[in-house]
């Protein structure tokens, strides 16, 4: 295992200090940056922290679907250390026989992984600073110039271009291709599918970090994630949990079911309550849930998958959210590249059945999803980690200036496509308001 010493620093003021530690990562090429924004779900795993920036690669993987996850397991086995990094959507062409060929103007990695030079831990009211033990850098000269970051750098400027968004699907489109779904369900061929499309812009500037922190003010999401990796850019503020594993136990916990908030305190009651007892946000969850449990019985303990809980009702900044927690105890010799290839990509951004959804994804959206609707996160030295599925995100290749929003919703024989598209926007709001705060100039999505 690589050694590393612990170095720790007292913090009074925590919302000062994450602003301060993200802005002091502008500095680096590599960066991966997870704050959970203080959430914690009752009853559930205590979080190892509550803030993780991961900066620098001392050793790092790339890979394209065909043997990414068998190479993960090999970085770790190499490198018993820290991993920090992202799985794009586009592994499930090593999972299952299929294929990508839509539209991709980022073309970023199908995996891609960093080992890092320093890594700071929020915990509580203190910071941790892990730190290689043959590094030469002095520890508290790292907390000073964290402690002293500008929050506002003098002279920083923000993006001078007005950024326009495109729909790849127009309105029109989206509905002809909802109905086509709509055939392929009453037809049997699958029972529910997860469809997205893409807002973009092309020509684009922006500042990721002040992106970032307009996207943080206005969300307060718990798998909210920063990552660079030299040009590319993802921006996160993820509801959802893909995996968690914390020794042999493993818990997953598909969202399925959206609806707004209200500033009105009764509406916003009203709201939850209505989300709570919809037959047909239930039907959604449900099936996932069960796609979740097959999966995780693939590679669990005999008897050991469970539903903790079914139908939980969560609130977040900009809307609440229907949440399932399915559980199990990985089987003796079972490594994360089998956790991910039996599970991968997650139930709740394809459908049921699985393979048959994928395929008609594949048909029936004009983007390929890259990062979006996979998963960013950590595995630690003990083999334990953590990770989010990619929604609510901003994805930018800074050397194209192409800027992506990806959104989606579950279809089932129950869905209108008025009401999708609505949830499509919906979902999109908060990130298009962020890229406007974080940038002046910003012109309305088309």
């Amino acid at each position: 295992m690589i050694r590393r010493t612990v170095h720790t620093f007292p913090v009074t003021d925590k919302a000062a200090i994450k602003n301060k530690l993200l802005l002091w990562t502008r500095r680096f090429r590599a960066v991966c940056v997870l704050d959970n924004n203080d959430f914690r779900y009752p009853g559930r795993f205590e979080p190892a922290f509550e803030m993780a920036v991961a900066v620098e690669a001392v050793d790092s993987l790339s890979a394209f679907a065909g043997v990414a996850f068998e190479a993960l397991d090999q970085a770790r086995l190499a490198r018993p250390d820290w991993w920090f990094g992202g799985l794009g959507y586009d592994l499930k062409n090593e999972v299952e026989y299929l294929t990508s060929a839509n539209t991709d103007g980022l073309e970023f990695p199908d995996l891609r992984f960093f080992s890092p030079r320093f890594l700071w831990l929020l915990k509580g009211w203190k910071v941790e600073l892990h730190m290689l033990e043959d590094e030469t850098e002095d520890p508290s000269e790292l907390w000073r110039q964290v402690r002293t970051t500008d929050p506002r750098p003098e002279g920083q400027v923000v993006a001078p271009k007005a950024i326009s968004w495109e729909s790849r699907l127009d309105r029109e489109t989206y509905l002809e291709r909802f109905d086509r779904i709509q055939k392929h369900i009453r037809q049997g061929d699958i029972y529910e599918m997860n469809f997205c499309r893409e807002y973009y812009a092309e020509d684009a500037e922006i500042d990721p970090w002040l992106a970032f922190q307009a996207i943080q003010k206005r969300t307060q999401a718990p798998f909210s994630a920063f990552w660079r990796w030299e040009e590319e850019y993802l921006l996160c503020a993820s509801p959802e949990r893909y995996l968690r594993k914390e020794g042999q136990r493993v818990i997953s916990q598909p969202i399925k079911g959206t609806a707004a908030r209200s500033s009105d305190e009764p509406e916003d009651l009203r709201l939850k309550e209505a989300l709570r007892n919809s037959r047909k946000e239930r039907g959604e969850n449900v099936m996932i849930v069960d796609l979740v449990r097959n999966d995780l019985s693939r590679v669990a303990a005999r008897d050991s998958v469970h539903v903790d809980e079914l139908y939980g009702i969560y609130s977040f900044e900009t809307v609440h959210q229907m949440i399932s927690t399915v559980r199990a105890d990985l089987a003796q010799g079972k490594t994360w590249s089998d956790l991910l290839r039996a599970t991968f990509p997650m139930g709740s951004m394809t459908g049921a059945p699985k393979v048959r959804a994928m395929q008609i994804i594949e048909e029936m959206e004009e983007s390929r999803r890259g990062w979006y609707s996979g998963g960013l996160g950590y595995i630690d030295p003990q083999g334990q980690g953590d990770f989010n599925v990619v929604i609510r995100s901003l994805i930018y290749r800074a050397d194209r200036r192409y800027l992506s929003l990806q959104v989606g919703g579950a279809l089932t024989i129950l869905s209108d496509g008025a009401e999708e598209w609505n949830e499509t926007e919906l979902k999109a709001r908060a990130l298009l308001e962020a890229v406007r705060q974080s940038n002046p100039s910003h012109e309305t999505a088309e």
